[in-house]
């Protein structure tokens, strides 16, 4: 699924278009609007404007990281560093992979997540691992069950 263009028709409020694409891809309605529902509050995540996100989803998709980066400096007043991360999420999230919505998050808070599960999974806590996944990461309960498993 092309994730630029079912962003770029999520911020300019083209919401049919957005459900028909995911809908040619999982061939079920009822199985689309949820996908949706899911994607939009990942979306929503991002804490930069419409205008900005748009523009580096443009920047993006010509290769321009640079200028992406520049972008996001400019109009939101967050650093250089915190931009470039933001820029790397936003990346990931446009290939389908999970976006990180905190800009200052960094590993050493992946690595503290992936002990927390690892402890709750030798205690046989395998449902108190997800939803500590769940509410931590933001990720939905199928994200967090599936990095779960990951470990166990």
């Amino acid at each position: 699924m092309n994730f630029t263009t079912l962003s770029k028709y999520y911020l300019e409020s083209q919401h049919n278009e957005a459900l028909l694409l995911i809908f040619e891809k999982v061939k079920e309605m009822g199985a689309a609007k949820k996908f949706y529902e899911e994607f939009k509050k990942r979306i929503e995540q991002i804490k930069i404007p419409q205008s900005s996100f748009l523009k580096v989803i443009e920047c993006l998709e010509k290769n321009q990281k640079i200028h992406a980066v520049k972008v996001l400096v400019d109009e939101t007043g967050l650093g250089l560093k915190e931009s470039k991360n933001l820029i790397d999420g936003i990346e990931d999230f446009l290939r389908g992979n999970t976006l990180s919505t905190n800009p200052s998050e960094n590993s050493s808070s992946q690595d503290q997540i992936e002990q927390e599960v690892k402890q709750l999974l030798a205690q046989n806590r395998k449902i108190e691992a997800v939803k500590y996944v769940k509410e931590t990461t933001g990720l939905g309960l199928k994200e967090s069950k599936d990095y779960v498993d990951k470990f166990g």
